[in-house]
């Protein structure tokens, strides 16, 4: 962890670096900032970044387009060092945060993609390493949006395979679903429906499985957090929890303050998307979806905790 926090740190500073720092040439003009030395450990080389290209936000885009050069995707020792693997991918992702847009972020993916394509074992560790930290809703960096880029990117790869390009294909197709700002969808709730009981304010509706220990110790958190008691108390939260066990009357004791159901997990299915169990959705007053398919700790941020 000390020799990715120093590797970062560097990769930070390569994008940061103000104009001109470079050696002089014999011609008085600024020539390239020397290269840093590779740290030892599992890190590719730093790519030198002109002294010509001067600005934050161009340094980064030079330096994520070609962040993966020393990587030889044919090289079976390259890509089974999974932490050189992780670690660069890690870094990449930080640093694609300074890009200066979509265009260049996209480009700098898409070059991954390329670069990978050498061989088949190198597109199946990106496609499944970015599957790891931006589809997984337990990574820190989850992100369906940087997500769909690489897919987008992968999927033009002659060497994935049919059942990777399945999977990816498969992924794709979820994350058109329940997107943050669309309408939130119905679903019959008892002699109800979710959309006729949703609040002025925020409403969170979790689904969880009455059979499961893990769904049932994430209610107890919620039904023991002042943030959201506090929300509830003070009417800026409604919370309505969808029991979709096959155990019927098989639901915890939840807070009295709650509204709960339980429905057929086959029907909640159809209208949203759950990766987690449970799963949280946060729907906003104007019946929007707020916060999609997230777990305890990312929903609680977003409540503002």
């Amino acid at each position: 962890m000390k020799n990715l926090t120093a590797y970062i740190t560097i990769a930070l500073a390569l994008v940061l670096a103000a104009c001109g720092s470079g050696d002089r040439t014999a011609d008085g003009q600024a020539g390239q900032s020397p290269a840093p030395a590779e740290l030892p450990g599992h890190e590719l080389p730093l790519p030198q970044v002109p002294d010509s290209v001067t600005s934050p936000a161009a340094r980064a885009d030079y330096l994520t387009l070609h962040f993966w050069d020393a990587m030889d995707f044919a090289d079976s020792k390259m890509t089974g060092d999974t932490l050189l693997v992780e670690q660069t991918f890690s870094t990449f992702i930080e640093l694609l945060t300074y890009s200066s847009g979509i265009d260049a972020l996209t480009a700098a993916v898409n070059r991954v993609a390329d670069l990978a394509d050498a061989s088949a074992n190198g597109t199946s560790i990106i496609a499944a390493t970015a599957e790891k930290y931006l589809y997984d809703t337990d990574s820190p960096f989850q992100s369906e949006t940087l997500y769909k880029v690489f897919a987008d990117a992968l999927l033009g790869n002659s060497n994935l395979s049919d059942a990777e390009r399945g999977r990816i294909a498969g992924r794709q197709e979820q994350m058109r679903r329940n997107v943050p700002g669309s309408e939130a969808p119905d679903l019959r709730l008892g002699q109800t429906s979710l959309r006729r009981m949703l609040g002025d304010n925020l409403t969170l509706v979790i689904f969880y499985d009455n059979d499961s220990p893990d769904c049932i110790a994430v209610l107890q958190m919620y039904g023991e957090d002042g943030l959201v008691q506090q929300l509830v108390d003070e009417g800026l939260l409604k919370v309505i929890a969808v029991d979709t066990g096959e155990i019927p009357g098989g639901a915890p004791q939840l807070p009295q303050e709650w509204l709960s159901f339980q429905a057929p997990a086959a029907e909640v299915d159809a209208v949203f998307q759950r990766r987690n169990s449970p799963s949280m959705y946060l729907v906003n007053g104007s019946g929007k979806i707020a916060l999609k398919d997230n777990n305890y700790i990312g929903t609680r941020a977003a409540l503002g905790g």
